[in-house]
């Protein structure tokens, strides 16, 4: 369970950050690799890295509706998207999946960005998590 949800918390992370992509076309998402840092009370800090391609790059800095879109057809059937809103550098949404929901909000600043996401059991425990993210350079 535990590997499953690590799976699940990471995917959405990693989602959100290529899906939700500012609408103002000098600040989008940039090709190349990028660093995620997320860090959450009383567990490790946990980095990756992800190369993202220009054509990825492309389909993903949409407006509001294909970002939407997007997440919803890359989140996996038992997940429900209750919520995705984008206001210039701001970005945020609620998911439903099985038996979390996820909650989470970032504000991009050209190459980096940083949030915050809270994941809620149906059991009523919460996991919250900080991350921050930059962009590397090319991808090698």
């Amino acid at each position: 369970m535990k590997t499953t949800t690590t799976t699940v918390l990471l995917s959405f992370s990693l989602l959100l950050t290529f899906a939700a992509a500012p609408l103002s076309a000098a600040d989008r998402l940039r090709a190349g690799q990028w660093e995620i840092t997320t860090t959450r009370p009383n567990l490790p800090t946990t980095t990756v890295k992800l190369c993202v391609g220009a054509e990825e790059a492309a389909g993903m800095n949409g407006d509001e509706k294909a970002g939407r879109q997007y997440v919803e057809k890359n989140s996996g059937k038992n997940c429900k998207m209750n919520e995705f809103k984008l206001n210039g550098l701001s970005a945020s949404y609620a998911m439903t999946c099985a038996e979390i929901t996820i909650r989470a909000s970032l504000t991009y600043h050209g190459d980096s960005y940083e949030g915050e996401r809270v994941i809620t059991r149906a059991a009523g425990a919460e996991l919250v998590s900080h991350f921050k993210a930059k962009r590397l350079g090319d991808c090698p």
